[in-house]
């Protein structure tokens, strides 16, 4: 991935995944199983991909960053769908070993067990206080939960994190 480029349009989403929940019953946009992903590279080892989302009459874009660590393994902050083009761009740069949902809000929180199983070796991480809504339900998936300035993930020394909450109209919120 070099500079800003656009692929195939209407990318399928993977084949092997066989929870594409994200299409229905939630009203997300894109309403169709397609979604493009487009990808930027924005500095020597860090890239952006992005697709539409969106609910109703409101599109905006969501976007994953992927950052090549030291050790040239891939963390990945706040996964997209992961469509068959999406997966094959970030395969493209090198091997995933961390997936880090960072918030606890729907708009990643979705896509994140599809992603997770598109990369079976890597490891989770999510933002504590996982909830759902209206019943609490788990994630589906083995995460290890984040924890304020973490001396102890694996890219602690090349990455900060720092947890915020706030309290929400139906819940808590991390990020």
């Amino acid at each position: 991935v070099t500079g800003s480029r656009t692929l195939s349009r209407g990318a399928p989403l993977l084949e092997s995944d066989a929870s594409r929940f994200w299409v229905n019953p939630f009203p997300l946009k894109p309403y169709t199983v397609e979604r493009e992903t487009v990808a930027r590279q924005v500095d020597k080892d860090i890239f952006v991909f992005e697709q539409e989302h969106g609910f109703a009459n409101v599109s905006v874009n969501i976007r994953m960053t992927v950052v090549r660590l030291s050790d040239g393994g891939l963390w990945v902050h706040a996964p997209v769908a992961p469509t068959a083009q999406c997966v094959e761009m970030v395969k493209t740069l090198g091997e995933v070993k961390h997936i880090v949902l960072p918030t606890t809000g729907l708009e990643h929180k979705t896509f994140m067990g599809p992603f997770v199983k598109a990369f079976p070796q890597a490891k989770a991480y999510v933002a504590p206080g996982q909830w759902s809504w209206p019943i609490d339900v788990p994630l589906g998936f083995e995460a290890e939960v984040l924890r304020d300035m973490d001396p102890a993930v694996p890219w602690a020394k090349e990455i900060e994190q720092k947890i915020v909450y706030a309290e929400v109209g139906i819940g808590k919120c991390s990020e």
